[in-house]
């Protein structure tokens, strides 16, 4: 799962709006005269909204503030969590509370935009094919580097945006790092939620003539810069490919212009490139069942709203 600040941008549901909803559909059920949407306004307007879609905006708002108030938390500038130093790229907070990579330089079709070492790190051998690459960094963290949980949280000021549902061999591996480790269920799990929430994969193959086959591996990271870049179904960026060993090895990163990019502009890209091709339905199903996220890049929001024929 690639990484980035990921929230669900969207309906952000409150308990009140949760359970407004769900006592509409069981309201609903009981009384067909009326519709969902007529229930939902008026249990809104009994919590002292003036709507259903009132009480959303609200709680959207709120939402959006809470994560302004968060990125800010660490300092005034976003760009001081980990003191990221680079002079052509900053972090920043964007305008709904989400932060990102923002260009301090005009680049060119090509220019390397951000080349950097991971922070955390993990490569795909044996023994972790069983519980994944996520379990598996998050095992190397409380197990080896309890530190980095402190430097993600604090320092870096990483947040849990990202929770995936656990199936049953998730909470079998997590009961066992549990017990290996000595700490809580609870941390474990907060620890893999910020990995699945910042975690970049790479993909290295290369073709090996001798043995006419291809050499596959793949390597979970945590950087200081990648990790905040946000995705897009239309970027402007792309990662820089891994072709070699060497390059495979050294646990370094990171991004190269697609096409011409301003100073100021965010510096975006697609967590995969095949979401391009695909309909603007399918992209958002399965960018929110992978990633917990609806996205609302320029692409989407000109299709999410373009004319109806």
């Amino acid at each position: 799962m690639p990484g980035s600040e990921r929230i669900i941008v969207g309906v952000i549901m409150s308990k009140t709006s949760k359970t407004i909803r769900r006592e509409a559909k069981s309201l609903r059920k009981q009384d067909q005269s009326k519709k969902l949407t007529t229930i939902q306004n008026e249990l809104a307007i009994s919590h002292g909204y003036k709507s259903y879609k009132d009480l959303l905006n609200q709680e959207k708002k709120q939402e959006k503030d809470k994560r302004i108030q968060f990125a800010k938390s660490g300092s005034q500038h976003a760009g001081d969590h980990f003191a990221y130093a680079n002079d052509k790229v900053e972090i920043f907070i964007r305008n709904d509370g989400l932060r990102g990579l923002r260009a301090l330089v005009n680049f060119s079709k090509g220019d390397v935009i951000l080349y950097e070492s991971a922070f955390l790190w993990v490569s795909l051998s044996n023994d972790v094919h069983n519980e994944g690459l996520a379990w598996a960094l998050t095992r190397n963290i409380v197990m080896k580097l309890p530190e980095a949980v402190h430097q993600m949280e604090k320092v870096g000021k990483f947040r849990e945006s990202f929770c995936p549902k656990l199936d049953k061999l998730d909470k079998k591996v997590l009961t066992a790092i549990s017990n290996s480790c000595g700490q809580p269920e609870g941390y474990v799990k907060k620890v893999y939620n910020l990995v699945c929430t910042y975690n970049v994969i790479t993909l290295m193959e290369i073709y090996d003539p001798n043995s006419h086959s291809v050499m596959i591996a793949h390597r979970m990271t945590i950087s200081k810069g990648l990790s905040y870049a946000n995705h897009s179904c239309e970027p402007n960026s792309e990662r820089i490919k891994v072709d070699s060993i060497e390059m495979f090895k050294s646990m370094k990163d990171g991004l190269v212009a697609e096409k011409e990019i301003s100073i100021g502009d965010e510096i975006t890209w697609s967590y995969f490139d095949e979401y391009k091709s695909k309909p603007f339905k399918d992209r958002q199903k399965e960018l929110k069942r992978e990633y917990g996220f609806f996205c609302t890049c320029s692409l989407c929001n000109r299709e999410k709203y373009k004319p109806r024929k």
